[in-house]
């Protein structure tokens, strides 16, 4: 049989170290019971707080770090004057079932429940000291004080005022941090309606850009549609005009790009980029989409890797792509499924799998797909170049320009696959 071995977490038991160091030295501020001899600190009004504030802490074991610590701390500064650390050791050795006790209520009471209010919490914290100082006490002068003497209701007091302290302490810090949040929020609101009104600006010019890319994709389609009728002087000037209009929305984006970078006060690296923060864009733009459309679409990724690649553009390129041509499938028919990518290292390959689960591809026109023009969505009215070339262009750049090739696989009813395939050193990572 296999035991499952819990995770040493380095960062927890240090934090529930310096609790315990901190919990120590506060501890020496403490008043004694009358009329029996009692010491009640201050730190057990600070011990909840943490477990208030921090969830993940564990009580028990935090009560563990608390005893440890406390107890060697306690011989050390009692040695001298008891006349020896056995001594010293064993004249303060029953808080340990105080703090083993506390820590104990506090994990199935508060630590183990899913929700849990300041009231919830205020009433754990009198009845785990009520109930601690009682095992304490029972520990050190045996059953006959709660007898004897008023212990039982001494100790419901100094619970209540401990627990008085601890809601004061957690009420302060809590306006105190609504106080400074306030004042953070109202400087980001101005700096995000600055933020607002330069990204309007841009978001202008990108629109202006959109608008002359239609332009150009019209006048291209025409040249396509009328060369064999076109002498080689209107060829020639139609040509160069397409090829001047795109240096200008080139010259535009730049000018965007240098805009957008000003904004975000940021430096794109154009060398290399993270494969995971490349998905992650790329996920933020189709789930923005998406929205947009008010489609019930969904696109899941799964991408679980630190590797950085070059030619990223191109990579953006194809994904996008890829993607786009699966979401329109879905738009059309299944309004609500699901686009997956996902990205895996094969044999020395940057691999990237796009499925959907549309109505899949007809096995007659698989050899057709990747061919430019190819697509029963493709306009020749209008010229919409938005549809029909998508793949065509994923093909070439797959191809041609990365070294690696592309697979599809469809099957009716069901959906499709494709799987990019590009050699890690070609492109690095």
């Amino acid at each position: 049989m296999i035991q499952k071995i819990e995770h040493f977490d380095l960062k927890q038991h240090t934090k529930m170290l310096i609790i315990a160091i901190f919990d120590a030295l506060i501890a020496q501020f403490y008043f004694d019971a009358v009329p029996f001899e009692f010491k009640f600190s201050i730190s057990v009004a600070i011990l909840p707080i943490y477990y208030y504030f921090d969830r993940t802490l564990n009580p028990i074991k935090t009560g563990i770090y608390v005893t440890t610590v406390g107890l060697a701390f306690r011989t050390l500064t009692l040695a001298s004057r008891l006349g020896g650390f056995e001594a010293a050791f064993k004249s303060d050795f029953a808080f340990l079932f105080f703090d083993l006790m506390y820590g104990t209520l506090f994990y199935f009471l508060f630590y183990k429940q899913k929700k849990v209010s300041l009231s919830h919490w205020a009433m754990v914290v009198v009845f785990a000291d009520w109930v601690s100082n009682t095992t304490e006490a029972l520990f050190r002068h045996g059953p006959e004080i709660l007898i004897t003497s008023n212990s039982t209701m001494i100790f419901f007091i100094v619970a209540l005022i401990r627990m008085a302290i601890g809601i004061a302490i957690v009420i302060f810090f809590k306006q105190y941090t609504h106080f400074i949040r306030k004042d953070e929020h109202e400087i980001r609101y101005k700096q995000l309606l600055m933020l607002t009104s330069d990204l309007k600006g841009e978001a202008y010019f990108m629109q202006n850009n959109m608008d002359y890319i239609e332009e150009v994709m019209e006048e291209a389609y025409h040249l396509y549609s009328d060369l064999d009728t076109l002498d080689r002087n209107q060829i020639k000037k139609v040509a160069l005009k397409i090829a001047t209009d795109v240096h200008e929305i080139k010259k535009n984006y730049s000018r965007v790009v240098e805009g957008l970078g000003r904004i975000t006060n940021s430096e794109v690296n154009h060398n290399q980029m993270r494969i995971s923060e490349l998905v992650k864009i790329l996920k933020f733009s189709m789930t923005q989409y998406l929205l947009n459309q008010e489609s019930k679409i969904n696109f899941v990724t799964n991408v679980h890797t630190s590797l950085y690649i070059s030619d990223h553009y191109l990579i953006m390129s194809i994904l996008r792509n890829l993607v786009n041509n699966s979401i329109e499938e879905l738009l059309e028919h299944n309004p609500e499924g699901t686009v997956k990518l996902k990205y895996i290292e094969e044999e020395g390959y940057h691999v990237f799998k796009v499925t959907d689960n549309g109505s899949g591809i007809n096995e007659k026109d698989l050899n057709y797909i990747f061919e430019a023009g190819f697509s029963t969505k493709f306009n020749e009215e209008t010229g919409d170049i938005c549809r029909g070339v998508g793949l065509a262009l994923v093909k070439d750049i797959v191809e041609n320009k990365l070294n690696g090739k592309i697979e599809v696989k469809s099957t009716k009813k069901i959906g499709t696959e494709f799987t990019v395939y590009i050699q890690r050193e070609y492109m690095g990572g």
